[in-house]
């Protein structure tokens, strides 16, 4: 018949402040890179939003440049100023104008990651308070057996 090993107090202690302090580790290692990964994800969707930007810039720094040399002939100059600030060519000459209100646009907010942080951040703690709770009921009915 094999011994049975005696688990003193002492050893059930340490086991426990250390098991307990080691999931905190792990648990803070876990949160951290998956706030890591998410930071990542969200720098990398600006990022191509300012490329998408600097791609529109470059495509309107080109019309204006063609604006710029149609600004130096004098024909475009005196249309331009009649078409855009209702300039006439003679006394008496009436102009009409098509004005439009232009609608602002709505520009809703983005998700945030916050959100999802906080969901992965309650997940995290719920399963530590698990593991900790299956820990302590071990640790009694180790005890209520010897």
């Amino acid at each position: 018949m094999a011994k049975k090993r005696r688990i003193t107090k002492e050893s059930k202690m340490r086991l426990l402040f250390f098991g307990t302090f080691s999931v905190v580790i792990i648990s803070y290692f876990i949160i951290n890179t998956i706030t890591m990964v998410f930071d990542i994800k969200s720098l990398s969707k600006e990022q191509q939003n300012l490329e998408n930007n600097l791609v529109e810039l470059q495509g309107e720094e080109t019309n204006l440049n063609k604006e710029l040399d149609k600004l130096k002939n004098d024909e475009y100059k005196a249309r331009y100023a009649r078409e855009y600030f209702l300039y006439s060519k003679e006394q008496g000459e009436y102009i009409f104008a098509n004005i439009l209100d232009e609608e602002d646009e709505i520009v809703e907010p983005e998700e945030s990651q916050n959100d999802l942080y906080n969901y992965v951040i309650v997940a995290v703690i719920s399963i530590l308070l698990l593991v900790v709770l299956i820990i302590l009921k071990r640790i009694r009915n180790s005890n209520r057996d010897e």
